[in-house]
C-alpha cells in the first residue's frame, strides 16, 4: 500500500550507523545493508530495527544472501580475488570466482545478483555476455546473450572502451517465471529483450517513458519487477498526487 512503516537514517560511525547506503538483500527473515565506505554489512528485522553487523574486506557494490553465506561483486578483481567472491555469514573469504582483467571504470547496472520465485540466485557480473547460476560447486553457465557483429569484443581492458566503442552491451537482467528479460545499451539508446523459454519467442524494443507509465526495473522480488523514479526528472507523466517527489512500481509480465 505505500504506507510507512518505519524509516531510519542512522548516519555515522556507531554502532548500527552507516556513512553511505547502498545496496540491500534479503535473507533468514532479515533484511541486509551494504555501507560502500565502511565496507560494512548491517542487518535489521523486518521493521528496520537494527540487529548486528560484520565487515568485509574489498570494495564491492551488490551483495545476495545465499544458504551458507553471501556473494559479492569484487569491484577490483585480482588473480588472488576474483570478481565474485563467496563469504561465510561473518564476511570471512570463502572462495572467488570469474576471474577479470578488465577494470569497471564505468559501471551501468546497479544489480549482478537476482534470486527467482523458486529461490535460484543467478549472477550477471558487468558488461558480461554471460549469465550464471550459482550452486554448491560455485557458478555455472545458464544462458548467454549475443548481439553479433554488435558484440563488443573480448578481452577488453576497461569498461569504459565498451561504452565507447558503439558496440551493444548488457545492463541488467531479469528471470521472471519463464521469461529471460535482459535489458541493453546501444547507440544512445536502452533496449529491453523477453526471451521465452518454453516457446522460444524474443520481443524486443525500448520503452518510451515520457507519456505513458515508466517501465524502470531496476529490481526483482520473486516473479516481480520493482522500479523507482523521482518524479521531478518527468515532465509528460505525473503520479495521481502531485505531492509526491518520488513513485514505486511493482510490473507483473501478463
Amino acid at each position: 500500500s505505500g504506507d510507512v512503516v518505519n524509516r531510519i537514517r542512522n548516519v555515522g560511525h556507531g554502532n548500527g550507523e552507516y556513512v553511505s547506503a547502498g545496496a540491500m538483500t534479503l535473507g533468514d527473515s532479515l533484511l541486509f545493508l551494504m555501507d560502500f565506505d565502511t565496507k560494512s554489512i548491517l542487518a535489521y528485522d523486518a521493521t528496520l530495527n537494527y540487529m548486528s553487523s560484520f565487515r568485509y574486506g574489498f570494495p564491492a557494490m551488490d551483495f545476495i544472501k545465499v544458504k551458507d553465506g553471501f556473494l559479492f561483486l569484487n569491484l577490483l578483481a585480482t588473480e588472488k580475488l576474483h570478481r565474485i567472491v563467496h563469504t561465510n555469514n561473518l564476511g570471512e573469504v570463502q572462495q572467488s570466482y570469474l576471474p577479470s582483467k578488465m577494470s569497471l571504470d564505468m559501471i551501468y547496472n546497479e544489480t549482478s545478483f537476482v534470486r527467482d520465485k523458486n529461490g535460484e540466485v543467478y549472477i550477471f557480473p558487468p558488461f558480461s555476455n554471460e549469465i550464471y547460476r550459482w550452486t554448491s560447486g560455485g557458478p555455472k553457465p545458464a544462458f548467454r546473450t549475443d548481439f553479433g557483429r554488435n558484440t563488443a569484443k573480448d578481452n577488453v581492458k576497461s569498461s569504459y572502451d565498451i561504452t565507447e566503442s558503439e558496440r551493444a552491451f548488457n545492463t541488467g537482467f531479469f528471470i521472471v517465471d519463464h521469461h529471460i528479460i535482459n535489458n541493453f545499451y546501444h547507440l544512445g539508446k536502452t533496449y529491453y529483450s523477453f526471451y521465452n523459454m518454453k516457446d522460444g519467442r524474443q520481443d524486443q524494443g525500448y520503452a518510451d517513458t515520457t507519456e505513458v507509465i515508466p517501465f524502470v526495473p531496476r529490481w526483482q522480488s520473486s516473479n516481480g519487477l520493482i522500479g523507482y523514479i523521482l518524479t521531478n526528472d518527468y515532465d509528460k507523466w505525473k503520479p495521481q498526487k502531485d505531492s509526491c517527489d518520488a513513485a514505486l512500481f511493482v510490473f507483473h509480465l501478463k
